[in-house]
């Protein structure tokens, strides 16, 4: 089974399962699959055929997102809500990531930005659009975590890992703050959060590690 993305909350385990389908524009087809644990139940996620591009799950809320858009497949993020059936209709516009915690998402744009959007209240709110590139958006209650190329973009151009330094940051939804969680002059990538504690993979040293931060707010 190609498994392309992976995530858990509580019993429920959300994946990416890459098959061909002469459905999709491309012939590709990455299903949406959802596992309870301590059950035999696994079921489909009804989605447009097509790529996509990440998976998420809280509290019951299947979260994935679209970069390309086709005639059947709309680019953006979709919300499925395993406990009415209910799907969403896409938003935002095209995502390269999404995470959701509660009922707040994030992604980030193909053009580098990071947005988010809340389910209860239904309003869109911007994380950041600094200059430089902004990737792996990460979310858990109040605080929104990502990759930032700030640093490089007056000096590179692009996002090639092996070249543009990443820097971690976060942004408090509570109070608007913003926060600098890591701007060491090595690469740091692939931010995780849980409460207020940061976790990510650092390069200083010549290999990756992994650091972590405790955000005091």
């Amino acid at each position: 089974m190609d498994v392309r993305a992976l995530d858990v909350s509580g019993d429920l385990v959300v994946w990416l399962r890459r098959v061909e389908s002469e459905k999709a524009p491309d012939g590709l087809n990455d299903q949406v699959w959802v596992h309870r644990l301590g059950s035999d139940e696994t079921q489909r996620v009804p989605a447009a055929a097509g790529t996509k591009t990440g998976v998420a799950v809280s509290e019951g809320l299947v979260a994935w997102s679209v970069a390309e858009l086709d005639a059947e497949n709309e680019a953006g993020v979709w919300v499925h809500d395993t406990t009415t059936g209910q799907t969403l209709p896409p938003i935002g516009n095209a995502a390269s990531s999404v995470d959701i915690s509660g009922s707040r998402l994030v992604w980030c744009t193909d053009g580098g930005n990071v947005y988010g959007y809340d389910l209860r209240i239904r309003e869109r709110f911007k994380v950041t659009s600094a200059p430089g590139r902004q990737s792996d958006a990460r979310i858990d209650d109040d605080l929104v975590v990502w990759r930032d190329t700030r640093a490089s973009a007056s000096s590179e151009t692009g996002d090639d890992r092996g070249k543009v330094r990443g820097d971690i940051y976060a942004l408090d939804l509570s109070t608007g703050d913003e926060l600098p969680i890591c701007t060491n002059k090595a690469a740091q990538e692939s931010p995780q959060v849980s409460g207020d504690t940061v976790v990510w993979l650092d390069e200083r040293g010549g290999g990756w590690t992994i650091r972590g931060a405790i955000v005091h707010r």
